[in-house]
């Protein structure tokens, strides 16, 4: 299932980025209190907008498969915001880019990405490169997951373990 954690994952994965440098977009991201003099000159800002189960059958009349289709965004800003964010028009040619998103079992709709620039300010003008992009997942592989993690919160126990204060 594509959920902020595993687009986090994904987002390190392809452009070996540290943590620090993966923000979740939130009402302020376009003005982040961040140095934009880091070593790699970009952040990277990410958002799942939203998320619908599709019946296949509704749209091909084929087959009678669902999946889940998730809109998100990925927001770039730093000095090399241009030159990472100018990459996803190419990833459906990447196969080490299709690997890393099979092996989170997402597959992106490369027909149905929209790019724009947003003006931001920090410490200088910058502008933020954002792409919007939907992916899909199986819908059974998604409702296995969400079995066991309704397995996990009926279990007080370990619900009471997941969040226990360290």
């Amino acid at each position: 299932m594509l959920d902020s954690n595993t687009l986090h994952n994904i987002i390190k994965e392809i452009f070996n980025l540290d943590d620090s440098y993966i923000i979740p977009i939130n009402t302020n991201w376009f003005i982040p209190d961040v140095d934009f003099s880091n070593d790699n000159g970009i952040y990277i800002g990410y958002r799942i907008i939203s998320s619908r189960k599709v019946s296949a059958e509704n749209e091909y009349n084929k087959t009678n498969k669902s999946y889940i289709r998730t809109a998100f965004r990925l927001a770039f800003i730093g000095i090399n915001a241009e030159k990472y964010a100018s990459q996803i028009h190419f990833w459906d040619d990447m196969k080490d880019i299709r690997k890393i998103f099979e092996k989170y079992k997402v597959k992106i709709d490369y027909d149905d990405i929209q790019s724009f620039t947003y003006p931001a300010k920090n410490q200088k003008f910058e502008m933020a490169w954002v792409f919007d992009m939907v992916a899909k997942t199986d819908y059974q592989e998604d409702l296995k997951l969400v079995k066991e993690d309704r397995k996990l919160f009926s279990n007080k126990k370990k619900r009471l373990l997941l969040f226990k204060k360290k």
